[in-house]
């Protein structure tokens, strides 16, 4: 006998608890914009889980276990990401307290749109040259495409974040910004791969994951900046 009781929902399945009945319902009654904010509050990035999420939440969907099939909702939120033009928001200033935020990656800049979002000043600081971590340096151009990343980390510093790009923090640097911040949060990410203990691993032409990646991602910016 089926039990809704066994089954997991939509909502519970989404690692970041965004409700897709909320902005499906919205999208079908054609509040589009209603839709992406629903999205947006959980995530700084709409655009980029609509291409590269496996969304787990189409496997827990209940007209997928009860019905036919499940509904397209990773396309649904891809659909609103490229048909919503006004997606200008503004952060409210509500608290004097600073934050620092170490690592513009997605977890140092979702940390930072949630913080914002409840009215803190939120200073993101990222040793490379450019923000968005892994999303740039570990998934391929093909797979993400790179103004897709570039203009939703725009979108947040728009919104009200800073964020200082080629600033890699030492321990002085970390002191001072104890005395200048109320609070920080570090999130600077795993930017080295495990390496697997057998016999070979050090000979030449192998290499982890990441830098096999990195050497990847940094070709098609060759080749895209060659072209322009």
């Amino acid at each position: 006998v089926y039990s809704l009781a066994t089954e997991t929902a939509c909502t519970t399945t989404c690692p970041l608890g965004i409700s897709p009945q909320g902005y499906i319902n919205l999208t079908k009654a054609g509040k589009l914009e209603e839709a992406y904010d629903l999205i947006w509050q959980k995530t700084p990035f709409p655009s980029v889980c609509s291409r590269i999420c496996h969304h787990p939440c189409e496997q827990s969907c209940k007209r997928g276990i009860l019905v036919d099939e499940p509904i397209a909702i990773r396309s649904i939120k891809r659909y609103l990401c490229e048909t919503v033009t006004n997606k200008a928001k503004k952060y409210p200033q509500v608290f004097e307290e600073m934050v620092a935020i170490i690592g513009a990656g997605p977890a140092g800049l979702t940390a930072a749109h949630y913080l914002a979002q409840a009215g803190y000043a939120v200073t993101v600081f990222e040793g490379d040259a450019e923000a968005g971590g892994m999303l740039v340096r570990g998934i391929p151009a093909f797979r993400l495409p790179r103004e897709v990343v570039r203009k939703e980390i725009a979108d947040i510093e728009e919104a009200g974040i800073e964020i200082r790009v080629g600033q890699r923090i030492n321990k002085s640097d970390f002191e001072k910004m104890k005395k200048e911040y109320d609070a920080i949060i570090v999130a600077a990410g795993a930017s080295n791969s495990k390496e697997l203990n057998i016999t070979g691993r050090n000979m030449e032409g192998v290499m982890t994951s990441l830098d096999f990646m990195a050497r990847v991602n940094n070709r098609s910016e060759e080749r895209r900046v060659g072209k322009e």
